[in-house]
């Protein structure tokens, strides 16, 4: 599904059709179009005038062709015709890195730009993550190597299992077969990383380069005349209660030095130093979550599933038609109603 992109990292192959599967609550056919970009139900026609930019969030990773935010804004928006732009594992600098080595070859007028609160600091850092391309997957998704790596990754029996013991047995278990540590333990690690409120060095460049990026976008967007809105995608435990306990349950850390909401505060002065127009999404996915309305996020995969594609697009439409066509920079669902469960200063 992804190709090398040198001097860029990688992209979505062209042409390429499989299916995305976690083996429990998903199972979705991918086409990727001869542009690069994800298939939409109907093909957009060469007239398509918006993009959508993200990462596998804005990709619909886990959901159907048609059921993702960017086709959902795209059924409402037929006069402008909106793309899906997302590719996984994307941070800012490497969406405006495509945006402008590939994204601009037909003429754009709007683009919608959506950092995932969750990792796109870390994704924006040159050393975070492995980036190769081993058989059309980036490193990260790649199988394991080994027949116990690839019974720990898809043995139903071993899921159970797991259920089943402590925390502490599970992880002296893993140490002595050789086994690296969960993959949701180094998920929710890297996910606190960004929420500290003395960010360590990775976060620090990840800043840096995603200011950099923002910089360079608002050139873009000055030389090739088109506008850009910024929709700000948060992580599951940033707008749940109880998942923000539990992470810190698994990486037995100390809950007083973080604060869920400093990504979103961080990203929101970026967009507004730039004149971009925010939405900020979690404060709507909170309120949606204290009305327990549906499950807006898979359980174990933790991307949003339909409904919570479905509800990021109702509150991203009316945002566009008011910003767009450009006018004076604004703020919606801004991240000053922090979450009562942690507040600390940036």
């Amino acid at each position: 599904m992804f190709e090398a992109d040198p001097p860029r990292r990688y992209r979505l192959a062209s042409g390429y059709v499989g299916r995305l599967s976690n083996l429990i609550e998903f199972d979705t056919q991918v086409a990727i179009a001869s542009d690069g970009l994800r298939q939409q139900p109907a093909a957009a026609p060469a007239s398509a005038r918006a993009l959508m930019l993200g990462d596998s969030f804005v990709f619909g990773w886990g959901v159907a062709e048609g059921q993702d935010v960017a086709s959902l804004l795209d059924a409402q928006l037929p006069s402008l015709r909106l793309r899906n732009a997302g590719t996984p594992g994307f941070g800012p600098p490497d969406q405006v890195a495509w945006l402008e080595a590939h994204g601009l070859t037909r003429p754009l007028e709007l683009l919608i730009l959506a950092p995932y609160l969750g990792n796109d600091l870390l994704d924006a850092t040159a050393s975070y993550g492995d980036n190769r391309i081993v058989d059309g997957l980036v490193g990260d998704l790649a199988p394991p190597d080994g027949m116990l790596p690839k019974l720990d990754r898809a043995s139903h029996l071993l899921r159970f299992l797991k259920r089943r013991v402590s925390l502490d047995q599970h992880l002296a278990l893993r140490r002595r077969l050789g086994l690296p540590a969960p993959a949701s333990m180094i998920h929710h690690v890297d996910f606190l990383r960004g929420h500290a409120l003395a960010p360590n060095a990775l976060i620090v460049e990840g800043r840096r380069n995603t200011r950099q990026a923002m910089r360079r976008l608002k050139t873009l967007s000055e030389r090739f005349g088109f506008s850009v809105m910024v929709v700000l995608i948060p992580h599951r435990a940033q707008v749940n209660r109880s998942m923000w306990r539990y992470v810190f349950r698994q990486v037995a850390l100390d809950p007083s030095g973080y604060d869920p909401t400093v990504p979103e505060r961080f990203f929101s002065a970026v967009a507004e130093e730039h004149g971009f127009p925010v939405l900020n999404l979690a404060p709507i996915f909170r309120r949606h979550r204290a009305r327990r309305d549906g499950r807006l996020y898979f359980r174990y995969d933790e991307h949003w599933t339909p409904r919570g594609h479905a509800l990021a697009a109702s509150h991203i439409l009316p945002f566009v038609r008011r910003a767009w066509p450009p006018g004076p920079v604004r703020v919606e669902a801004r991240a000053d109603a922090r979450p009562a469960w942690n507040r600390g200063p940036l």
